[in-house]
């Protein structure tokens, strides 16, 4: 094991968390972890020892080495059925996710000492809660365990910006202080639990225009399980994320979603299935349409829309924002390692966040 310098952008993500990173200045890497989090006794991972899986998919970290709790998060974490706290606030759980994160690269990278310049992304709604973050992470990170092992961090540097801040960056950069001091830029992410809206005009942001509501993909979801039975949401996400608006009672994804075995029952639940789904959806646009209208200015030069519900919902968005010739913003073309749409447009805030605090090019 040696030391290292970490980089590391880190977006906490309420379906996803997105980490971008370098390590003593190589090429970025890219990390993604489910977003669950549970505290669980420490002899819960007991029988684990000797697992070949890799570092994120058994992810669990100690503040102390004899401490009798742990807390493991990610796919592990949701393997022990961890309860989705979409109640919560994201900063009260981005503690636990980054010492988990960090841990992870420590381990893949093998490195136990890490000198840390992080940039991190929270809800608008949350940033004023950036300070205390700040001093748990400062704090912990200096010596805890993952996976039993110990990890020695320093912060070196410390930002945490408001989701939508990596996207203003990037227009800022494309177009010039002159062009943006000139102007009202609007930006909308479109998130799992959140919508947000953060309005500048003249550089100046505009309060009365910047704002965020819980109106994010899960509340679509919430409300189909208020209409179906035996529903969770897991599944439904899934699911009803790759229906869109391909409603049939024969589709792929939606037959997954049927639980009768029944015969004679099975097409009567596809029906309700889609009937719920067709409903919820009305209703969760009028909600977000509502909310749109609400906080987005009537005058707009430079409406930006990016974060993966955004994708979902893109031909209702593009319709109802026509009005503003909307810009949908990805991660660089080539930069992830997949191509895949959604994920070029739930990875494109924290890309463009992480290259402008470190000035590092992010392309494959």
């Amino acid at each position: 094991m040696q030391s290292a310098t970490l980089r590391i952008g880190f977006d906490v993500g309420s379906s996803l968390s997105k980490i971008i990173y370098t390590i003593n200045d190589g090429s970025p890497q890219f990390l993604m972890m489910e977003p669950d989090v549970v505290s669980l006794p420490a002899t819960s991972i007991e029988h684990l020892s000797g697992s070949m899986a890799r570092p994120e998919n058994q992810a669990w970290v100690k503040l102390d080495r004899d401490s009798e709790r742990i807390h493991v998060c990610g796919y592990l974490a949701k393997e022990f059925s961890a309860v989705e706290r979409i109640e919560m606030l994201k900063y009260e759980y981005a503690f636990y996710k980054f010492l988990a994160a960090v841990g992870v690269i420590a381990a893949n990278e093998k490195c136990d000492r890490l000198n840390i310049h992080a940039a991190m992304l929270l809800p608008y709604g949350e940033i004023t809660s950036r300070e205390q973050l700040q001093a748990k992470i400062t704090s912990a990170i200096k010596k805890y365990y993952f996976q039993n092992k110990l990890v020695r961090g320093r912060i070196a540097s410390f930002q945490c910006h408001p989701e939508s801040t990596g996207m203003v960056l990037k227009i800022l950069a494309q177009h010039g202080q002159d062009w943006f001091s000139s102007r009202r830029v609007v930006v909308l992410i479109f998130g799992y639990r959140n919508i947000s809206c953060m309005s500048f005009n003249r550089g100046v942001l505009e309060a009365q225009h910047s704002a965020t509501s819980d109106l994010g993909f899960v509340n679509l979801i919430d409300k189909i399980i208020a209409r179906t039975p035996g529903q969770n949401r897991y599944a439904l996400t899934k699911a009803v994320y790759a229906i869109g608006s391909d409603l049939r009672t024969d589709h792929r994804e939606l037959q997954s979603l049927i639980r009768s075995k029944q015969p004679e029952n099975i097409q009567t639940e596809a029906k309700l299935l889609v009937n719920a789904i067709e409903a919820a959806r009305y209703e969760y646009w009028q909600l977000v349409q509502d909310w749109l209208n609400s906080v987005v200015p009537e005058i707009v030069d430079h409406l930006a829309v990016s974060g993966g519900t955004s994708a979902y919902l893109k031909s209702l968005l593009d319709q109802n924002l026509a009005w503003a010739k909307p810009e949908w913003m990805t991660a660089p073309e080539g930069a992830l390692p997949e191509d895949d749409p959604a994920l070029q447009l739930r990875f494109a805030d924290v890309i463009a966040l992480f290259k402008s605090t470190f000035q590092t090019e992010v392309a494959a």
